[in-house]
């Protein structure tokens, strides 16, 4: 469950250090005040996108710490394997920070992290419920999703679609060998054009660099061999003047003997040396390269012709050699895929015939799976709308056989009647806004245990519910958190007085910044709070006896 929050420079946050309880927390303050930027707050946290405009005005980054303690085993184990360590107590810390320059960043249990990372190991520890599902409850398209997860039919659904996959791949070949005999004619000759073009070229790997480099030798051969001899004249000399080998040798020599006469001079006669055999190396060099230069013009307009078609095969095809060779090839099999086309038409077809038959076998099993969670969804969110006050309202689950799609053959709806003697409809054309709220909290206590998360937010549930509505709404949440921690930001009194931790955020202006602050309350502090809500600015004594008895009834406190 989540245990402690630190916001820092959210928004009209400076600071804010809030602590969660297990059972049913409740958030309220007046409107405005900031409910909403601690909701934000947790979803950046938990890796949703964010923006740099949440930081706080004046503040170069901002940041949100949660502490989740009594994580389940699993979870642990999942992190550990990604090579993050759990605190010393099993809790589980995730801290996000967000910088004016747009960029962010995330930690688990201190070590960094990308932010899906964070997002993915959030979705096992927190659900967020806001207006946002309520509007995709609206959306058919979402709603095999929610009835695949009471059917917990993954296996199935992952056998349906290799099933599918199988069949839609057998098509897409089939499709292709069945073009008209033209277009497969016009084809089968340019693959054929293609293969003796390429196949006479025979490309050959790094062929076009080593051309390349023989060419600017060869364009440039005078050149070459006019200062390789000038080199060679200067190192090796000439009948009128010693080389620069020689004379090093003999500067050797001299400095041979004075050294006799100057002890400083001693050593740099051998150094001489060295450099007169590095520089005969050198000569030696010259002439060998010089002597392995063997210029032919035929070979040099032959080499001019090959480059010049490897230029034109590269441009046409834009490609490089390895390429051109890969295309050679892809275009031999495709080329005798066309000529044996008629032999395997043949023998797709019967693979399709059976993959069809499996598709169709797989296709039924999935739907039996849906129809089935689908008339005990039906009744399970029926009875708990009754309990939210909506007693004839009829909740169905609609499952028709439809195209075949990667998710299976069945187009699933949920319908709903609002009055007795009315045939269900879809959602989208009745529900209100605060029946599809219920709707969605009947459909949370629906799903309870089908997942093992440790804490579930409602954010704004009770919009468009009042009286005896909001009365029934309080008692499920309060229920639902007997199983896990529930947070609600809320505003109705029949809501905020079941809770067993009041969270109060307030607003104020000092020094002309604003600033919210997040405190709990006690149970004098719960009764003017529920008792604001209750009678806004008018409170009076009996709205106070009022919000007290409240709160008592509900969450069993007691003044005392």
């Amino acid at each position: 469950m989540l245990k402690f929050l630190t916001i820092n420079n959210i928004a009209v946050i400076e600071h804010a250090e809030i602590e969660f309880f297990s059972g049913f927390n409740v958030l309220t303050g007046e409107t405005g005040a900031g409910k909403s930027i601690v909701i934000d707050s947790i979803n950046a946290v938990l890796g949703e996108r964010t923006s740099r405009s949440i930081i706080r005005t004046g503040c170069e980054r901002a940041s949100v710490s949660a502490v989740f303690e009594n994580v389940d085993n699993s979870i642990i184990s999942s992190l550990k394997e990604m090579g993050y360590e759990p605190e010393a107590d099993g809790s589980i810390i995730i801290q996000r920070v967000i910088s004016a320059d747009g960029k962010s960043s995330c930690r688990i249990c201190g070590t960094p992290s990308a932010a899906a990372t964070v997002k993915e190991i959030a979705g096992h520890l927190i659900s967020i419920h806001g207006q946002h599902d309520s509007q995709l409850l609206l959306n058919p398209q979402n709603h095999i999703k929610y009835l695949d997860a009471v059917a917990e039919n993954d296996s199935i659904k992952r056998e349906y679609y290799e099933c599918y996959r199988r069949a839609v791949d057998i098509k897409k070949e089939l499709t292709s060998l069945t073009q008209s005999e033209s277009d497969k004619t016009a084809r089968l000759d340019y693959l054929n054009f293609l293969i003796n073009e390429l196949e006479s070229a025979d490309i050959k790997p790094g062929e076009m660099e080593l051309l390349k480099e023989k060419q600017t030798l060869w364009r440039n051969y005078e050149k070459l061999m006019e200062l390789i001899s000038a080199g060679t004249a200067m190192l090796d000399g000439d009948d009128m003047s010693a080389g620069a080998v020689s004379l090093a040798e003999s500067a050797a020599e001299a400095l041979d003997e004075a050294e006799k006469y100057d002890a400083s001079l001693k050593g740099l006669s051998e150094r001489l040396r060295s450099a007169a055999y590095e520089l005969g190396e050198v000569l030696s060099s010259v002439k060998r390269a010089a002597d392995n230069i063997d210029f032919d013009a035929g070979d040099q307009q032959a080499m001019e012709e090959r480059l010049d078609l490897l230029y034109r095969l590269t441009h046409k095809y834009s490609a490089d050699e390895c390429r051109l060779i890969e295309i050679l090839e892809e275009s031999k099999r495709e080329a005798a895929g066309i000529i044996g086309a008629e032999e395997r038409m043949s023998e797709l077809e019967s693979k399709l015939e059976e993959a069809s038959e499996r598709l169709e076998a797989a296709a039924r099993k999935l739907t039996d799976t849906r129809k089935s969670a689908g008339g005990k969804l039906s009744k399970k969110i029926s009875d708990e709308l009754q309990f939210l006050n909506m007693p004839n309202v009829r909740f169905c689950v609609s499952v028709e056989p439809a195209r075949y799609t990667s998710s299976g053959a069945d187009a699933v709806e949920f319908l709903i009647s609002a009055n007795q003697g009315e045939e269900p409809r879809p959602l989208s054309k009745i529900a209100s806004g605060g029946e599809l709220s219920r709707i969605m909290l009947a459909m949370k206590s629906a799903f309870s245990g089908k997942y093992d998360i440790g804490t579930v937010i409602y954010d704004e549930i009770d919009a468009g519910i009042s009286g005896l509505a909001a009365e029934k709404v309080g008692i499920k949440l309060k229920q639902t958190s007997r199983n896990s921690q529930v947070i609600c930001v809320t505003h109705l009194a029949q809501i905020a007085s079941a809770a067993d931790n009041h969270l109060l955020i307030e607003k104020n202006v000092e020094a002309g910044r604003t600033f919210t602050a997040v405190k709990p309350l006690d149970f004098n502090g719960r009764v003017r709070e529920i008792a604001r809500i209750m009678g806004g600015a008018s409170i009076t004594e009996a709205v106070l006896k009022s919000a007290e008895e409240m709160i008592t009834a509900k969450s069993g406190l007691t003044k005392d």
